[in-house]
């Protein structure tokens, strides 16, 4: 029986042996009894339900941790995905198409370098770089040219779009493959070498023409002379068009020969003298007779090739090429920075231009036009 110390119903003090509250005579026997079957009955519901609980207050934790997995996978796809529509879009071939245009007709040897290659995927020459550059000057529809050629989409030009690899190791990368031309060369000598702006190139023979390889767009000095040392050389600025045409020009070398003739007195000097100039005549055929063709007539420092409109070349034979006329030159009067320079024409007549020379550019006052030496 549990221990009660006051009566439940009434309240008075009551002793532990009571079955019945002395006061009022409530059952405390039977109460306490009652009380004891409650108790019992309880206590399995009140283990049942205590993990229920538990469970309850632990459960949302584990499906918060889920939840900032789930948005931590989203965001790192939505980096990567924003990354490559970026890259695409930064490396995108029409972009590289645009910027390579750029590059290539910048007219500056670094940013070309970095867009030109040959047919065998190497970087262009800086010395076939420098040709290109020498067109560019010469003929401003030059530039216009290579950029139509580069975004054309046909790949049968002489500047096509080729790819060379990966950006980044996912996106293509493209450079402008400059392909070569065969320039023909007619010439009336033997065994003749050729040399291409100073540089000793081999030249393949068909005949009565040489074919010179490799020849990509641009604007060269072209030089090509006899073993023997009697015969003159010749040079010619020859342009290697934009186009997929082949060149073709005549560079006809004048064969010189020596005649001793042995002096006896003062009257056969004057005949020997007109001897030789006589036979010089006949044997000269590229070459005007005036004496002016001498190269000791020309100075030395005017020699060269110099762009301009036209362009002019002056050889140290005596000749020159002005567009497209031709004949031999004189100078007939230096002084300090002012020159005076002859022109006897092929076809008959001469003209004497005066000119400011500073060792690279002639300019006239006359027409308010220069020209600018390059070799």
């Amino acid at each position: 029986m549990g221990n009660l110390d006051y009566c439940p119903n009434c309240g008075h003090k009551i002793e532990p042996t009571d079955e019945f509250c002395p006061n009022c005579g409530f059952n405390i026997k039977k109460f306490v009894a009652e009380d004891e079957n409650t108790e019992n009955k309880k206590a399995p519901v009140e283990k049942v339900q205590k993990p229920v609980e538990e469970k309850s207050t632990t459960a949302p934790q584990p499906k918060k941790k889920k939840n900032v997995a789930v948005w931590w996978i989203v965001g790192i796809i939505i980096v990567l995905l924003g990354g490559y529509l970026l890259g695409n879009w930064y490396y995108g071939k029409n972009r590289q198409i645009q910027n390579l245009q750029d590059e290539v007709t910048s007219g500056k040897t670094g940013e070309m370098k970095l867009a030109l290659i040959d047919e065998d995927g190497n970087t262009l020459s800086t010395k076939k770089i420098g040709a290109l550059k020498r067109l560019y000057v010469k003929d401003n529809s030059a530039i216009q040219k290579v950029r139509d050629q580069i975004n054309s989409s046909h790949s049968d030009g002489n500047f096509v779009v080729k790819e060379t690899g990966k950006q980044l190791g996912i996106f293509k990368k493209y450079k402008i493959q400059v392909r070569s031309q065969e320039l023909s060369i007619e010439t009336n000598i033997d065994n003749p070498t050729f040399t291409v702006d100073d540089k000793n190139v081999a030249a393949r023979s068909e005949g009565d023409e040489y074919k010179l390889s490799e020849m990509t767009p641009g604007l060269y000095d072209v030089t090509v002379k006899s073993r023997n040392k009697s015969d003159q050389a010749k040079s010619k600025q020859v342009t290697i068009s934009i186009s997929d045409d082949d060149s073709e020009i005549t560079m006809n070398v004048t064969k010189i020969k020596k005649t001793v003739m042995k002096k006896t007195s003062e009257s056969d000097d004057n005949a020997d003298s007109n001897t030789n100039s006589s036979n010089s005549d006949a044997e000269s055929n590229d070459h005007n007779s005036d004496s002016s063709a001498d190269s000791s007539n020309s100075d030395g420092a005017l020699v060269g090739d110099y762009t301009g409109d036209p362009d002019l070349s002056l050889y140290s034979d005596g000749t020159y090429e002005l567009g497209d006329k031709s004949g031999t030159y004189e100078v007939v009067n230096r002084n300090g920075n002012h020159v005076q320079i002859r022109y006897n024409q092929s076809g008959g007549g001469s003209v004497t231009e005066s000119y400011s020379f500073d060792g690279t550019e002639l300019y006239s006052s006359k027409y308010d036009t220069s020209w600018y030496k390059w070799n």
